[in-house]
């Protein structure tokens, strides 16, 4: 009972003292986010069809939405808040994914979430206005959803949908998912798993261009003009 004790406080601390280095040091130099306080001023200031961007068709949707609903002045520091939320729920799923594959105790495990939290890229971009902290969320949840999932079409069908939804949040974020959730398919010899999110994720990448191309695309051309 003491070492449970004992290995729950260690736990919860650990976590504090992880969680208070990310989110206390502020970040004082934005020179290397060039983007986000045009970001920010955007989501600010324009309409939703002239916010969206084609490489980021659903970021800055989600961004003007989140400050929308806010009903802050400023955007800036609502969506730095929003980032850094997604940082954090991004390291939580880390955390399960890390338990779920590994044999790892759980406080080994946070010594390897902090490892992530602290790399440069991610506690650096983790708490700015960029389209990074959003893109990881959403990374991780489309492998936990098909890891989570059962093996069957319907675990394709998932699949397919959730890379597809990462895909326009932001464009790099498609193959390195489809190849890393595709390959755990194969792995686990679950053809029908593989074969079904290959045609419904090609079906529904199709669509979602179509639909960008003929609606999306002309709307920023008119918010631009």
């Amino acid at each position: 009972m003491n070492h449970f004790l004992s290995s729950r406080l260690s736990f919860g601390l650990l976590s504090l003292l992880i969680a208070g280095l990310f989110y206390l040091p502020p970040i004082r130099n934005h020179t290397e986010a060039e983007d986000a306080f045009w970001y920010a001023r955007n989501v600010e200031v324009y309409s939703y069809s002239e916010v969206a961007r084609p490489n980021h068709r659903l970021y800055h949707l989600v961004a003007k939405a989140t400050y929308d609903l806010s009903g802050q002045d400023r955007s800036f520091p609502v969506l730095v808040a929003f980032s850094a939320f997604s940082s954090g729920a991004a390291l939580v799923l880390f955390y399960y994914l890390i338990k779920k594959f590994t044999v790892c105790s759980p406080i080994a495990s946070l010594g390897w979430v902090a490892c992530l939290a602290f790399s440069y890229g991610f506690w650096r971009y983790g708490r700015e206005v960029e389209a990074y902290a959003l893109g990881w969320l959403v990374s991780l949840t489309v492998l936990t959803c098909v890891f989570r999932s059962k093996e069957g079409w319907l675990r394709g069908i998932l699949f397919a949908l959730m890379v597809v939804l990462a895909l326009n949040f932001h464009r790099a974020l498609g193959p390195p998912l489809a190849a890393t959730g595709l390959g755990y398919l194969l792995i686990k010899k679950q053809w029908r798993s593989s074969i079904v999110s290959l045609a419904v994720g090609a079906s529904l990448y199709l669509l979602s261009e179509t639909f960008f191309k003929m609606f999306l695309k002309p709307l920023l051309k008119k918010g631009k003009s």
